[in-house]
């Protein structure tokens, strides 16, 4: 991703309603303090923060170093940690968090059933998979008409370009099902962003946790 890319990533996480619709996500997530959180594909890091402000103890990474030199700029507090590295190399090849994490991930990736069951692999078994998607209903209609009801705070233009973009390239609910992991659907922003919670059970073993 160039630079300018980044750039216009980091304008979008800096939106309101953007960054309302992570906070709401990230609340849905109930764990002990001092749990481990992994946001994958951290971009900016809105997520990340958000985690580690609600006092996770945070890693975001990324493959883009343009990526994470934001989202290290963002975090004037260095509450999270963030490192240019893939799913893979993530603190290590045996690492578990209490809590992963991906926003707008699984619908950018090349091979997305390879890339869930990759995060799935990252989480402790009794721990918590959250996946932040835009769901079908997020057009460019439903997004005029949802500013025309209501304010969406600053920089709201920047859902009519998120829709534009997302528009029609979306991931279909039973992608998301799998009855080992409790899945829940949380709808937000008009139901145009779907929020999913999924909890590996505490006795599933890694090597079947995968979709």
């Amino acid at each position: 991703m160039t630079y300018l890319a980044a750039r216009l990533f980091d304008y979008l996480q800096g939106a309101d309603f953007y960054r309302s619709l992570h906070q709401t996500a990230a609340h849905l997530v109930q764990a002990a303090p001092g749990s481990t959180w992994l946001d994958a594909g951290c971009g900016p890091g809105l997520l990340a923060r958000i985690a580690a402000a609600r006092g996770f103890t945070t890693l975001g990474i990324d493959q883009d170093a343009d990526m994470i030199r934001l989202a290290q700029r963002n975090d004037s507090a260095a509450r999270a940690n963030y490192a240019t590295r893939s799913l893979a190399e993530a603190a290590g090849p045996s690492a578990l968090f209490d809590v992963v994490s991906a926003s707008s991930l699984l619908v950018t990736s090349e091979q997305p059933v390879q890339m869930l069951q990759e995060l799935k692999q990252r989480v402790r078994p009794g721990g918590k998979l959250l996946l932040v998607e835009a769901a079908p209903a997020l057009t460019l209609l439903r997004s005029i008409r949802l500013l025309l009801r209501q304010p969406a705070g600053k920089r709201s233009c920047m859902l009519l370009l998120w829709a534009a973009v997302r528009s029609g390239k979306t991931l279909p609910e039973a992608f998301f099902k799998d009855d080992r992991w409790k899945p829940s659907c949380t709808s937000v922003l008009d139901g145009m962003v779907h929020v999913w919670l999924l909890e590996r059970p505490a006795g599933l073993l890694a090597n079947t946790s995968n979709s």
